[in-house]
């Protein structure tokens, strides 16, 4: 037994002197695969989580550090402070709105149902109807701190569920809370325009009652959906159908703004769109510059070539002004629609383009 337990003894020895990974080698005398210790795949999966995290949270430090630029660099609504002779130079704010936008002084918001306003166009508003100096070319008057007079059309009641009337009072309230009187809070039950996802609204119809508010107040610019209508509700495509061929036919009718659609994840990104939406806006005027200055069809005025776009985007305050306004519309406090109030870019950001090419 003594010489075995020498033997055992030796062998040991031999293996602390080869070292630790000389019992790994193979039969052709070459170094293996050192064993995983217990506990190292997990400390990976940690690290590689980790890395994860950490780039989650580069877009969301670039869209607030972008946002809190905005907020500080933007020069809109135009101000007469800025200028040291307190006048407002003609391309203030241009970069932001179409001047043809911002010297609007009757705007209309042609909708679709009852909450339109608030769950879509709610920067439009709370931005567009602030007041601000404007810089009218065919008037000498002084200038002087103004709004434009804002109006808002909606071409059904949201009569789905039979609850019209009420629907029609929400509306109003929300009006007043975006500063518009109920007199110019239009909310139309026509027989021939039922709140409906799959009923596609008679054109002769939307234009009819377009045109006859149109007239009755005077309007000089409209803002309505863009062919998708956001959520692609056939309601809202018709209105967007119809206000562009309005526009592309009849050379008296009012310049015709739409809301830009986005897919489904930008939709819902919240302000994390925002340096895209931004990005977006400045390739749109360098196109339609350029298109302009191709054509020679260019304004007389350097600052309005391509001012065919406008973009939004609500601060803090006009955000929570849009969610109160919101909040007017009882019926429609569902858990879906705080889920849009929440996470919707449409409650931060809208982008607006010159009504395109009829389909």
């Amino acid at each position: 037994m003594e010489p075995l337990r020498q033997r055992a003894a030796k062998t040991e020895t031999h293996r602390a002197h080869d070292g630790p990974s000389a019992g790994n080698r193979g039969s052709d005398g070459k170094q293996g695969l050192r064993p995983l210790r217990r506990g190292e795949p997990s400390l990976r999966i940690s690290a590689v989580k980790r890395v994860l995290r950490h780039l989650g949270r580069i877009p969301i430090l670039t869209s607030l550090l972008v946002y809190a630029g905005v907020l500080v660099r933007k020069d809109w609504p135009p101000d007469a402070r800025l200028s040291p002779h307190g006048s407002v130079h003609p391309s203030q704010g241009a970069w932001w709105v179409s001047p043809s936008l911002t010297r609007a002084e009757r705007i209309m918001l042609v909708v679709a149902h009852p909450d339109d306003e608030c769950l879509f166009f709610s920067p439009t508003l709370l931005n567009l109807l602030a007041p601000r100096f404007v810089t009218r070319p065919d008037s000498t008057a002084p200038i002087k701190l103004e709004s434009p007079r804002g109006h808002i059309l909606s071409l059904s009641s949201g009569n789905a569920e039979g609850l019209g009337i009420k629907r029609t009072r929400e509306m109003k309230a929300s009006c007043e809370a975006f500063g518009i009187p109920s007199t110019a809070c239009i909310v139309l039950d026509h027989p021939g325009l039922p709140d409906s996802m799959s009923v596609w609204w008679p054109e002769a119809t939307i234009a009819e009652c377009v045109k006859r508010y149109v007239e009755l107040w005077d309007i000089d610019a409209i803002i309505t959906f863009d062919h998708h209508g956001v959520s692609g509700h056939a309601n809202h495509r018709a209105i967007a159908t119809t206000l562009s061929q309005l526009a592309h036919a009849d050379p008296q009718f009012p310049i015709t703004f739409m809301l830009r659609s986005t897919w489904i994840l930008e939709k819902y990104a919240s302000l994390l769109s925002l340096p895209y939406s931004l990005y977006r806006h400045r390739r749109h005027q360098g196109g339609a510059k350029r298109a302009a200055m191709r054509s020679m069809a260019a304004s007389s005025s350097e600052d309005e070539a391509g001012s065919g776009s406008a973009i939004f985007v609500s601060t803090p305050a006009q955000y929570y002004a849009g969610r109160r306004a919101f909040s007017q519309h009882v019926s429609q406090n569902v858990w879906f629609r705080w889920l849009w109030l929440a996470s919707s870019r449409f409650m931060w950001i809208n982008e607006l383009t010159t009504a395109a090419v009829p389909l």
